[in-house]
C-alpha cells in the first residue's frame, strides 16, 4: 500500500540589502531573511515580503517550476535524503535571495532540512533562506541543499518558496517578488526480499538479499533479528530461514547451505621438498572425494622423481577444490669452495683494497668471521677467513686465509691532574692517553705527559706506520690574584631617611665572583637600604680582595606629631625627633623649631618632627590647631607660671604675688581628668614629677581661695 507524503516549500521575500556598485553601502537581509515570509497559505495568511504586510509593496506572483528535486514520481520514501533545488530567473538583475519551507497539510514542519555553504537553516529548523555568500548571480540564482523525508504516515508534503529578484537600488522599491511551491507525495510499498543469486549455495559461496523499501529494516536468522542488519542489503553465507521486517509487513526466504570439498593438503616424505643426488620423495592426501594429481596420477600418494610443482584436486558434487602447490627441486652437495686473494693479506686499516673471492657461486655463501652472505667479501679486520656453501642437500667449508689489518693510532685524550685555569706561577702535569709515538704541540715534546704553567692551547698527536691523528686542544688560562675592588655608585656619605635605597656597584673580571659584606650576598651589584658599613670582597680562582667599607646611615623617621594645647602654649609630641618646624597656615615660622611655640596671632597652627642627623628626615605634618587669642586665658597666668616645660625630674612654680602669704595644696591630673598626684605645696614651690610617665598634664594649685590651673609636659 502506498501513501502519499505533500512537501511545501516556501521562500521568505528578501528585503536584500545589496553592495552598491560605486561605495561601500550595504542593504538589509542580504545575509539570510526572516522568518515567516514562504508565500505560505498554512501561516501568516500566505505573507511574502510583497505582500501581507511585507516591506516592498507590488505584491507577490506566483509561479510554477521554480522548485524542483530528485524524488521519484511515485513519492518520496521514509528516512531517504533527497536534493533540492530552489531557481529564480530575472534577466538585468544580480542580487536575489529566497525563503523556502516544507509544511504538511497541517501547516507543521515535514522533515529536516540540511544547510550547506549555500543555505542556512533558520526558524526553529522550519525554513531555509540563502547566505551572504550565494546573494549574487547574473540574471539568475540557485540555491541546492539536502532534505530528509519525515517518518511513515506523514502523507502529502507541499514545499513553499518566495524570491525576490533585487534590482541593487538599496530600498524597498522595484524588487521583484516571486513565489511558487511543489507538491511531493509519500511512497509506501508492499514489503518483498529480491534473491542475488541462487537459493541454494556452497561453502564459501554467499547470496545477497535485498528488500524493496530501503530504510527501517530490521532482518533476522531463524526468527532471531541479526545485530546491525538494518540496511537495504544483506549478504548471507549460511543456510536458514532468513526474514525482514518494516512498518508492520514480514517477508521471508530460505537460503539452503550445502557442504562443499575442503580443500586438500599435501604431506610430503622430504620436508624440504628436496631431490637430493637423485634420491625420490612421496606426496600424499587424505582427502576421501575423488583425487587427482596434477600428474594426472589418480590415487592418495604418488612417487616423486623428478622436480616440479605439484597440486592435488578433489571433487565432489557441490564443486572441487585445489591444494597449494608443492614445489619439487634437486640438488647436490655443493663442492668445497676455494678463496682466491685479490690484493694483499696485510695493509692499514681503511686503506686496503683487498678482496676476497669463493671459486663457487653455487648455494647460499657464508663468510667468516662476520656471518656476511656474499660472493665476494672486503675484509676490514684481522683474521682467518673461511667460506662456506650451503644448499638443501649440505654444506662444504674452505681452507682459511689469513688477513691482517693494521690498524691506525688511536685518538689522544688529554687529561691534566689540576684545572684548566691556574694562577700565576703553578705547574700542571697534561698526560695523553693513549700515548703511541705521542709529540706535545707547540711545544714540539716527545712523551706521554707535559707539564705546563703558560696560558695557550696544547694539542697531543699520535702516529705509527698507518698515520697520525691529533686529540682535541687542551685550552689553559693563567690568572693572576685579584686587585682591591672599588665600590662604584650614585652615592654620598651623608646620613638618608628610611625608604631611600643606594645602588653599589663593583666591576668583576671574567669568571671571578663578588661577596657584599655584612650581608654576604653574592651579586655584582647589591641595593642599600640601611645603615651599615658596606664593603665587597672578590674572590677569583686565584685568591680575593676586600674593598674600602662605604658607611651609610639611614635615619627613621620621626612619628606624626601632635599637638596640645595648653593655655597660650601649643606643644608637640613626637618620637626620634630632635628638631621641629612649626607652620602657620602652612607657611614655615623661621626659628620655630623647638617642641613648644607660643602663637601671637590667630591662624591654623601645623608642626613638623625632624630627625636631623646628617640628612633631615622630616616627619607627616601634625593634626591642625586653630589659635584665636581672644580665647587664651590669661587669668590663670597671672597667679604662676612654670618652669622648666617640659620637665625632667621637677618642676618649681613661680608665683606673680607676695611670696610670704600662706601657701595652700597642689594637685596634678593627666588629660582624662584623674587625680595622679596631689600634696601640700612645699615653701620653695619646688614638685617632684620623676615618677610620671610621659606626657601631658595640668597642675591646679590654690592661695587664699584663688585656684590656679596650668599645663607641663612630662619628658
Amino acid at each position: 500500500m502506498k501513501k502519499t507524503l505533500l512537501a511545501l516549500f516556501s521562500v521568505f521575500s528578501i528585503v536584500f540589502f545589496t553592495q552598491l556598485f560605486n561605495n561601500n553601502n550595504v542593504h538589509g537581509n542580504s545575509s539570510g531573511s526572516p522568518a515567516g515570509y514562504t508565500g505560505s497559505p498554512l501561516e501568516f495568511s500566505g505573507r511574502t515580503c510583497g505582500s501581507g504586510g511585507g516591506c516592498h509593496g507590488g505584491g507577490s506572483t506566483f509561479q510554477t517550476n521554480m522548485i524542483t528535486s530528485n524524488i521519484p514520481v511515485s513519492g518520496y520514501v521514509v528516512g531517504q535524503t533527497y536534493q533540492i533545488t530552489a531557481t529564480v530567473v530575472s534577466v538585468g538583475r544580480t542580487k536575489f535571495g529566497f525563503q523556502l519551507s516544507p509544511q504538511r497539510a497541517n501547516g507543521n514542519t515535514a522533515g529536516t532540512l540540511i544547510g550547506n555553504a549555500q543555505v542556512q537553516v533558520t526558524g526553529s529548523q522550519r525554513y531555509v533562506t540563502h547566505n551572504s555568500s550565494s546573494n549574487t548571480g547574473t540574471g539568475s540564482r540557485s540555491w541546492t541543499f539536502n532534505w530528509t523525508a519525515p517518518a511513515t504516515g506523514f502523507g502529502p508534503v507541499t514545499f513553499y518558496a518566495a524570491f525576490n529578484a533585487a534590482n541593487n537600488n538599496g530600498g524597498t522599491s522595484g524588487d521583484i517578488i516571486l513565489n511558487s511551491s511543489l507538491i511531493v507525495n509519500e511512497e509506501t510499498p508492499q514489503l518483498d526480499i529480491a534473491i542475488e543469486g541462487e537459493p541454494e549455495i556452497c561453502p564459501g559461496e554467499s547470496v545477497t538479499l535485498t528488500s524493496n523499501i530501503a530504510t527501517g529494516n530490521q532482518w533476522s536468522l531463524n526468527g532471531s533479528p541479526i545485530n546491525g542488519a538494518n540496511g537495504t542489503s544483506i549478504a548471507v553465507s549460511t543456510g536458514g530461514t532468513y526474514s525482514v521486517s518494516n512498518g508492520g509487513q514480514t517477508a521471508q526466504v530460505v537460503i539452503i547451505l550445502n557442504s562443499a570439498p575442503s580443500t586438500p593438503i599435501i604431506s610430503t616424505s622430504n620436508p624440504q621438498n628436496l631431490l637430493c643426488n637423485g634420491a625420490s620423495l612421496t606426496l600424499s592426501t587424505t582427502s576421501q572425494d575423488i583425487v587427482e594429481w596434477s600428474n594426472g596420477v589418480f590415487a592418495p600418494s604418488i612417487i616423486i622423481t623428478q622436480p616440479g610443482t605439484y597440486t592435488v584436486t578433489v571433487t565432489n558434487n557441490c564443486g572441487a577444490s585445489t591444494s597449494a602447490p608443492v614445489v619439487v627441486t634437486s640438488a647436490n652437495t655443493p663442492a668445497v669452495p676455494v678463496i682466491t686473494v685479490n690484493g694483499t693479506t696485510s695493509f692499514c686499516a681503511g686503506t686496503g683494497n683487498t678482496t676476497l673471492q669463493s671459486s663457487t657461486s653455487n648455494g647460499t655463501l657464508i663468510w667468516q668471521p662476520g656471518s656476511v652472505n656474499a660472493n665476494t667479501l672486503n675484509p676490514s679486520a684481522t683474521g682467518n677467513y673461511t667460506v662456506t656453501a650451503t644448499n638443501s642437500c649440505g654444506s662444504a667449508t674452505s681452507l682459511p686465509t689469513v688477513i691482517t689489518v693494521l690498524a691506525p693510532p688511536a685518538l689522544p685524550t688529554i687529561s691534566a691532574n689540576g684545572p684548566n685555569t691556574i694562577c700565576n706561577g703553578t705547574i700542571i702535569t697534561l698526560t695523553a692517553t693513549p700515548s703511541e709515538n705521542t709529540v706535545w704541540q707547540p711545544t714540539n715534546e716527545n712523551g706521554s705527559s707535559l707539564q705546563v704553567g703558560i696560558s695557550g692551547s696544547y694539542t697531543a698527536t699520535n702516529s705509527n706506520t698507518c698515520g697520525n691523528i691529533s686529540s682535541l686542544p687542551f685550552v689553559l688560562n693563567v690568572t693572576n690574584q685579584p686587585t682591591q675592588p672599588v665600590i662604584e655608585g650614585q652615592f654620598i656619605l651623608e646620613n638618608y631617611c628610611d625608604g631611600d635605597s643606594v645602588l653599589l656597584e663593583v666591576q668583576l673580571a671574567p669568571g671571578d665572583s663578588a661577596v657584599w659584606l655584612p650581608f654576604n650576598i653574592s651579586s655584582n651589584s647589591i641595593i642599600a637600604s640601611s645603615t651599615a658599613n658596606y664593603s665587597v670582597q672578590v674572590f677569583s680562582s686565584c685568591g680575593n680582595a676586600i674593598s674600602n667599607e662605604v658607611p651609610l646611615v639611614f635615619l627613621e623617621i620621626p612619628a606624626t606629631p601632635f599637638i596640645i594645647q595648653s593655655n597660650d602654649t601649643l606643644f608637640a609630641t613626637a618620637t626620634l625627633a630632635n628638631q621641629y618646624q612649626w607652620l602657620k597656615d602652612g607657611i614655615g615660622i623661621a626659628g620655630a623649631t623647638n617642641n613648644f611655640f607660643i602663637p601671637t596671632v590667630n591662624g591654623i597652627y601645623t608642626v613638623q618632627a625632624i630627625n636631623s642627623n646628617g640628612a633631615p628626615c622630616i616627619s607627616n605634618l601634625s593634626n591642625e590647631v586653630n589659635v584665636v587669642i581672644s580665647s587664651i586665658d590669661k587669668k590663670n597666668n597671672l597667679l604662676f607660671s612654670i618652669f622648666p616645660n617640659p620637665a625632667l625630674e621637677t618642676i618649681q612654680l613661680q608665683f606673680n604675688f607676695d611670696n610670704n602669704q600662706q601657701y595652700s595644696n597642689y594637685e596634678i591630673l593627666d588629660l582624662q581628668g584623674r587625680s595622679i598626684q596631689k600634696a601640700k605645696l612645699e615653701t620653695n614651690a619646688v614638685i617632684s614629677v620623676a615618677n610620671l610617665e610621659n606626657g601631658v598634664y595640668q597642675l591646679i594649685v590654690s592661695k587664699k581661695g584663688v585656684l590656679g590651673r596650668m599645663s607641663f609636659i612630662k619628658l
